[in-house]
């Protein structure tokens, strides 16, 4: 049996901490799939129209942030909305940080960039 409550996984009668932000790994696929929910509604497209790439039941658990998608996904459900795939990224980082503008991120982004430069 294994259970996880902040931050901890119970397994058998051992508990161990987790290595990484459980909270932040549910809440980022939740957040990808209000994006692309969003992004589905907004293209005027129905679950259905994903067909060549996925099936309905399969896009229905991406936007209820049930499933963790592949890159290669990614950048087949964008092209079906016709976003590129870093958009989609983005929106969905800046949906999960209340903090911090578009501005913000974009000022992130680019000092990121400058180092990959370097």
């Amino acid at each position: 049996m294994t259970n996880i409550l902040r931050g901890y996984i119970l397994v058998g009668k051992q508990i161990f901490k987790l290595p990484f932000d459980w909270k932040f790994a549910v809440d980022i696929k939740q957040a990808f799939g209000k994006t692309f929910a969003k992004a589905r509604k907004s293209a005027k497209l129905v679950q259905d129209d994903f067909e060549q790439v996925s099936s309905r039941s399969y896009i229905s658990y991406i936007e209820r942030g049930k499933v963790s998608i592949s890159l290669e996904k990614l950048d087949e459900l964008s092209e079906v909305v016709g976003l590129h795939p870093v958009s989609l990224l983005f929106q969905t980082y800046l949906s999960t940080d209340k903090d911090n503008s578009a501005l913000d991120l974009i000022s992130r982004i680019m000092a990121d960039l400058k180092r990959f430069e370097e």
